[in-house]
């Protein structure tokens, strides 16, 4: 994990700052289940994102369209965009990071939870008089 972040940081470094921004987001976003496909536009992976965001959604709304035009309007953020774009991806991280812990944690608590339903299921067959059969 630390080699690949450190090669990930690497590549991302010279990007310019909503780039790099909207990286992170792609990135993390597989993180939480959200696999934003290559051919996506940077609006359908946003709002893909911002689904499983909702609290961050307009942020990421905000700094997709702060991408959008510095990749293909060719026109750099200006100072006050730079601080946006920072305080935005502040709540965006956030955010993630509420969701990967909810994420996991119901990765956890799934498996019992399946246990004791299907054991539930077994005492019922079994109070009916149904053979159990693993």
């Amino acid at each position: 994990l630390a080699f690949n972040a450190i090669r990930r940081a690497r590549r991302i470094a010279g990007l310019p700052p909503a780039a790099r921004f909207y990286e992170n987001l792609v990135d993390r976003a597989r993180w939480i289940g959200v696999d934003v496909h290559e051919n996506a536009t940077p609006f359908e992976g946003a709002n893909a994102i911002g689904d499983a965001l909702p609290n961050a959604r307009d942020q990421v709304l905000y700094a997709t369209g702060l991408y959008v035009r510095e990749q293909f309007g060719a026109r750099s953020l200006d100072e006050n965009e730079r601080a946006e774009l920072a305080a935005a991806w502040a709540t965006v991280r956030g955010e993630w990071w509420r969701a990967l812990i909810t994420r996991i944690v119901w990765r956890i608590i799934t498996p019992p939870r399946e246990l004791a339903r299907n054991m539930g299921r077994a005492v019922e067959r079994w109070g009916k008089g149904e053979r159990f059969n693993g």
